[in-house]
């Protein structure tokens, strides 16, 4: 290629870069626009921007090489195996860090503010009560547990420990033998394999499904043979993983031999209304959730701890053509979010097990599904040992289910809350976090993983909205629906049966799509796992990932 055809497509794309990056500074400073700047003076700030950012990337795999490299010598020192999962201590000193100027200021009266260095927010610590407060997000979600700010406090005033400046980074990482590919690069080639590799493995999970008899199908055996059940399934898991409208799925979907493969010979594309029914056919529920389980199977052998949580689905559009025409939004009937309950792996990220609800009503609060979500994890994951949640699953009921299990319930207590006198877990659990609290903050720093389901699920189909079709009954919900601590009361039986209602309230169209968004989730962490562990999984043969070594930095004496 000339250096005339290489100038022709770089300089539009730097003329680009500069637009944006003059645009971004502009907005940031507020300031004028420079009339006089020229477009050569763009493309220096741009090529300089470029250069900077590569500077900063290659600084960054350099200290990820060197820390590497000083990690696989002390392993070996140990005599310890490679590969291993290297866990880290919650947090490392920054070095960098100019601590030459204070950012405690005294206003009396037990009064302080304090300014965070990384973004120059302030914040209020206060002694209320014998207890201090702060303002900031992270005391206000994990009450008794002391800040980064109210650290700084009690190291001014002499009352604590010298304040560390420290800095959160990477839980864990896995090192390989020198000379192998390290994770980083393991996880992008896998992200790489996504589109070839996530439709072979939801072929493979929908040929395992089992056809119903043709006199259950057909009994007439009048008219065009129906659709097979294992095609339906992988069509709404392609509509799901491919984030396709109706119309872009039929086009794809002609082309498509995997449906030849799973019995639909037929060579005519099939209609949006076919596709339509296919989608909210009822058959189709319980067959995801048998995926689900199929596929988060493949972890059994690593997962120890998993973490519960609840979240949202949109369930409708954003904004539509009718509401820019007429100037107002028009009411709509039903919810617009749907709740999914799901309990997620530490290690793999798979997810176990789903509960899906409404935003409202009986049923949709998070702490009654802690049970049932529970007992399905230990089914999944025999070897499981935690379950680590928020503070609202917290409650008697939940702590006698969690004891019946076998698995021990990790959930902070209230401010207002004496768990030592409930006894058993929960006065144990409570006592760690108020005594122990290095060894309860390491147990529970995973929790925060409990959010990416969503964030993995939303990001990878960030335009998805969940339909509701118009023949689905909108349920009725009494005004004043039981507490959640009521109902996680209740013996197993009864709270069940009200989750079951509230799951057939949510329409078989939006749970089969979101059921499926699940499984397509799970298949590209199965890819992420094939890459790091180097095992192809064989989802018919039910075979599992074996468990890497985990070696904690502590025992290490690592830095």
């Amino acid at each position: 290629m000339s250096d005339e055809m290489k100038n022709a497509e770089v300089v539009p794309a730097i003329e680009d870069l500069a637009r944006v990056t003059d645009s971004r500074a502009r907005h940031r400073s507020k300031a004028p626009k420079r009339a006089g700047e020229s477009l050569e003076e763009k493309r220096r700030a741009a090529r300089e921007e470029i250069a900077q950012r590569r500077a900063r990337r290659k600084t960054k795999t350099e200290a990820t090489r060197q820390r590497n490299a000083e990690l696989r010598a002390l392993l070996k020192a140990k005599n310890i195996d490679l590969p291993v999962r290297f866990e880290f201590a919650e947090s490392i000193d920054d070095e960098t860090s100019d601590d030459s100027e204070s950012i405690v200021q005294d206003c009396g009266n037990d009064l302080y503010i304090v300014r965070s260095k990384s973004s120059k927010l302030k914040y209020k610590v206060q002694l209320k009560r014998e207890i201090w407060t702060c303002s900031c997000k992270y005391w206000t979600n994990n009450r008794k547990i002391d800040c980064n700010h109210i650290k700084r406090v009690l190291e001014d005033r002499g009352e604590g420990a010298p304040y560390s400046t420290a800095r959160r980074r990477d839980a864990t990482t896995i090192i390989y033998e020198e000379g192998q590919k390290t994770e980083h690069t393991r996880r992008q080639h896998a992200y790489s394999a996504w589109p070839t590799r996530v439709p072979e493995l939801l072929e493979e999970l929908c040929s395992m499904v089992a056809e119903p008899a043709p006199s259950e199908t057909n009994p007439n055996g009048e008219g065009a043979p129906p659709v097979p059940l294992s095609a339906r399934l992988y069509i709404l898991l392609m509509k799901v993983e491919l984030r396709s409208t109706y119309a872009e799925l039929s086009f794809r979907l002609a082309s498509d031999l995997a449906l030849h493969r799973l019995g639909w010979l037929k060579a005519t594309p099939l209609s949006i209304s076919t596709l339509y029914n296919i989608c909210g056919d009822p058959r189709l529920l319980s067959e995801l959730q048998w995926m689900i389980t199929a596929t988060a199977s493949t972890g059994r052998q690593i997962e120890t701890t998993a973490i519960i949580d609840a979240s949202g689905l949109p369930n409708s559009l954003a904004a539509n053509y009718g509401d820019e025409k007429y100037g107002k939004k028009r009411k709509r009937k039903g919810s617009k979010y749907l709740k999914p309950h799901w309990a997620q792996g530490r290690i793999t990220n798979l997810i176990s097990y789903l509960d899906l609800t409404l935003d409202h009503g009986v049923g949709s609060g998070d702490a009654p599904h802690l049970g049932r979500v529970l007992r399905a994890t230990k089914a999944v994951w025999p070897r499981l040992k935690r379950m680590l949640a928020d503070a609202i699953y917290g409650n008697r009921g939940n702590y006698h289910k969690s004891k019946g299990s076998g698995v021990k319930l990790f959930t902070r207590a209230k401010i207002s809350e004496d768990r030592s006198t409930w006894g058993g877990q929960a006065a144990e659990i409570a006592e760690m976090q108020h005594n122990s609290k290095d060894e309860y903050g390491e147990i529970m720093r995973s929790r925060s993983r409990g959010e990416t389901p969503p964030a993995r699920v939303k990001g990878h189909q960030s335009f998805q909205r969940l339909r509701r079709r118009m023949i689905d009954e909108i349920p009725i919900f009494p005004e004043k629906p039981p507490g959640d601590e009521a109902l996680c009361d209740l013996p197993d039986d009864e709270l069940d049966a009200i989750l079951d209602m509230a799951a057939d309230a949510v329409g078989i169209a939006q749970a089969n799509e979101a059921y499926a968004m699940i499984v397509a989730a799970n298949a590209r962490e199965i890819t992420v796992l094939e890459h790091i562990h180097d095992h192809p999984m064989s989802l018919r043969a039910r075979t599992a990932f074996y468990p890497m070594r985990i070696v904690h930095q502590n025992e290490l004496g690592a830095s």
